[in-house]
Protein backbone atom coordinates (compact mmCIF):
# COMPACT_ATOMS: atom_id res chain seq x y z
CA UNK A 1 0.00 0.00 0.00
CA UNK A 2 1.47 3.66 -0.98
CA UNK A 3 0.53 5.63 2.17
CA UNK A 4 3.41 7.40 4.56
CA UNK A 5 1.05 7.55 7.94
CA UNK A 6 2.42 9.19 10.98
CA UNK A 7 3.11 6.40 12.45
CA UNK A 8 5.94 5.81 9.64
CA UNK A 9 7.66 8.94 10.50
CA UNK A 10 10.56 8.80 13.31
CA UNK A 11 9.43 10.90 16.03
CA UNK A 12 10.47 9.19 19.36
CA UNK A 13 13.36 11.07 20.63
CA UNK A 14 14.58 7.34 22.31
CA UNK A 15 14.84 5.77 18.90
CA UNK A 16 16.43 8.95 17.10
CA UNK A 17 19.05 8.33 20.03
CA UNK A 18 19.71 4.77 19.12
CA UNK A 19 19.77 5.48 15.42
CA UNK A 20 22.22 7.82 15.48
CA UNK A 21 24.23 5.91 18.08
CA UNK A 22 24.07 2.22 17.40
CA UNK A 23 23.04 2.72 13.53
CA UNK A 24 25.33 3.11 10.64
CA UNK A 25 26.23 5.29 8.03
CA UNK A 26 26.81 5.83 4.04
CA UNK A 27 26.68 8.72 1.34
CA UNK A 28 24.83 8.70 -1.76
CA UNK A 29 24.50 11.94 -3.53
CA UNK A 30 22.35 14.34 -1.80
CA UNK A 31 21.66 11.97 1.20
CA UNK A 32 23.55 11.06 4.36
CA UNK A 33 21.86 8.25 5.51
CA UNK A 34 21.74 6.81 8.88
CA UNK A 35 20.32 3.20 9.30
CA UNK A 36 19.84 0.69 12.33
CA UNK A 37 18.42 -2.70 11.53
CA UNK A 38 16.51 -3.91 14.62
CA UNK A 39 16.08 -7.38 16.69
CA UNK A 40 12.22 -7.41 17.70
CA UNK A 41 14.59 -8.98 21.31
CA UNK A 42 17.55 -6.47 20.92
CA UNK A 43 17.42 -4.05 24.08
CA UNK A 44 17.56 -0.17 24.09
CA UNK A 45 19.22 2.27 26.15
CA UNK A 46 16.92 3.66 28.82
CA UNK A 47 18.20 7.25 29.11
CA UNK A 48 17.41 10.21 27.70
CA UNK A 49 13.33 9.05 27.32
CA UNK A 50 10.51 11.67 26.53
CA UNK A 51 7.80 9.16 26.86
CA UNK A 52 5.18 9.59 29.61
CA UNK A 53 4.38 5.80 29.69
CA UNK A 54 7.63 4.62 29.66
CA UNK A 55 8.94 7.25 32.02
CA UNK A 56 6.33 6.23 34.81
CA UNK A 57 7.69 2.73 34.62
CA UNK A 58 10.91 3.20 36.45
CA UNK A 59 12.98 2.15 33.51
CA UNK A 60 16.49 0.18 34.28
CA UNK A 61 19.80 0.83 31.95
CA UNK A 62 17.81 -1.42 29.25
CA UNK A 63 14.89 -2.39 28.20
CA UNK A 64 13.82 -5.35 25.76
CA UNK A 65 11.94 -3.80 22.60
CA UNK A 66 9.22 -6.45 23.77
CA UNK A 67 8.58 -4.76 26.77
CA UNK A 68 7.93 -1.28 25.54
CA UNK A 69 4.31 -2.00 24.44
CA UNK A 70 5.15 -4.85 22.49
CA UNK A 71 6.76 -2.77 19.70
CA UNK A 72 3.38 -1.37 18.43
CA UNK A 73 3.48 2.06 19.71
CA UNK A 74 7.23 2.03 19.02
CA UNK A 75 7.31 0.61 15.78
CA UNK A 76 3.89 -0.04 14.41
CA UNK A 77 5.82 -0.33 10.67
CA UNK A 78 9.12 -2.18 9.96
CA UNK A 79 10.51 0.78 8.86
CA UNK A 80 10.21 4.43 10.15
CA UNK A 81 11.67 7.75 8.13
CA UNK A 82 13.39 11.26 9.39
CA UNK A 83 14.09 13.35 6.98
CA UNK A 84 16.46 16.05 7.92
CA UNK A 85 16.95 19.10 5.33
CA UNK A 86 19.47 22.08 6.39
CA UNK A 87 18.70 25.57 6.98
CA UNK A 88 22.52 26.68 6.19
CA UNK A 89 21.62 25.54 2.80
CA UNK A 90 18.03 26.60 2.28
CA UNK A 91 17.65 29.48 3.66
CA UNK A 92 13.55 29.47 2.60
CA UNK A 93 10.80 27.28 4.76
CA UNK A 94 9.38 26.41 1.35
CA UNK A 95 12.67 25.32 -0.25
CA UNK A 96 12.81 22.60 2.70
CA UNK A 97 9.38 21.94 2.69
CA UNK A 98 9.43 21.45 -0.95
CA UNK A 99 12.42 18.92 -0.84
CA UNK A 100 10.78 16.99 2.09
CA UNK A 101 7.69 16.51 0.57
CA UNK A 102 9.77 14.90 -2.72
CA UNK A 103 11.62 12.70 -0.65
CA UNK A 104 8.31 11.71 0.89
CA UNK A 105 6.93 10.72 -2.08
CA UNK A 106 10.15 8.71 -3.70
CA UNK A 107 10.18 6.91 -0.14
CA UNK A 108 6.40 6.20 -0.01
CA UNK A 109 6.35 5.28 -3.96
CA UNK A 110 9.56 2.22 -3.51
CA UNK A 111 9.13 1.39 0.05
CA UNK A 112 7.39 -1.70 -0.35
CA UNK A 113 10.52 -3.99 -1.41
CA UNK A 114 12.03 -2.69 1.53
CA UNK A 115 8.85 -3.56 3.33
CA UNK A 116 9.11 -7.17 2.17
CA UNK A 117 12.32 -7.66 3.14
CA UNK A 118 12.40 -6.46 6.57
CA UNK A 119 8.86 -8.54 7.27
CA UNK A 120 10.79 -11.80 5.65
CA UNK A 121 13.87 -11.11 7.85
CA UNK A 122 11.97 -10.32 11.38
CA UNK A 123 13.69 -6.95 11.18
CA UNK A 124 12.98 -3.20 12.27
CA UNK A 125 14.56 -0.30 10.25
CA UNK A 126 15.05 3.09 11.62
CA UNK A 127 15.72 5.55 8.63
CA UNK A 128 17.52 8.85 8.26
CA UNK A 129 17.91 10.69 4.95
CA UNK A 130 19.81 13.75 5.85
CA UNK A 131 19.93 15.86 2.26
CA UNK A 132 22.99 17.45 1.51
CA UNK A 133 22.78 19.04 -1.49
CA UNK A 134 22.47 22.78 -2.13
CA UNK A 135 20.68 22.66 -4.92
CA UNK A 136 17.09 21.05 -5.08
CA UNK A 137 17.57 18.07 -7.56
CA UNK A 138 14.26 16.66 -9.49
CA UNK A 139 12.01 14.49 -8.01
CA UNK A 140 12.79 11.65 -11.02
CA UNK A 141 16.45 11.79 -9.93
CA UNK A 142 15.75 12.13 -5.70
CA UNK A 143 13.67 8.87 -6.81
CA UNK A 144 16.43 7.04 -8.47
CA UNK A 145 18.54 7.92 -5.25
CA UNK A 146 15.55 6.84 -2.93
CA UNK A 147 15.74 3.08 -5.02
CA UNK A 148 19.35 2.80 -4.66
CA UNK A 149 19.79 3.40 -0.85
CA UNK A 150 15.97 1.49 -0.04
CA UNK A 151 17.71 -1.42 -1.90
CA UNK A 152 21.11 -1.09 -0.18
CA UNK A 153 19.49 -0.86 3.37
CA UNK A 154 17.26 -4.32 1.90
CA UNK A 155 20.50 -6.02 1.39
CA UNK A 156 21.93 -5.23 4.61
CA UNK A 157 18.73 -6.40 6.25
CA UNK A 158 19.29 -9.48 3.98
CA UNK A 159 22.73 -9.81 5.54
CA UNK A 160 21.98 -9.36 9.16
CA UNK A 161 19.51 -12.04 8.77
CA UNK A 162 21.88 -14.97 7.10
CA UNK A 163 24.53 -13.69 9.69
CA UNK A 164 22.55 -13.67 13.04
CA UNK A 165 20.74 -17.40 11.71
CA UNK A 166 24.60 -18.75 12.26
Amino acid sequence: MQTFSKNERLCSLRLMQTLFKKGQTFYIFPFKVFFCLLDPNESLPADGLMHEKVEAMQLSDSLPIQQLSNLKQWLPHRAQLLITVSKRNFKRATDRNRIKRLVREGYRKNKEPLQQTLHTTGKFCLLSLAYTSRNILTFSELEHKIVVILRKIADAAEAAAISDTQ
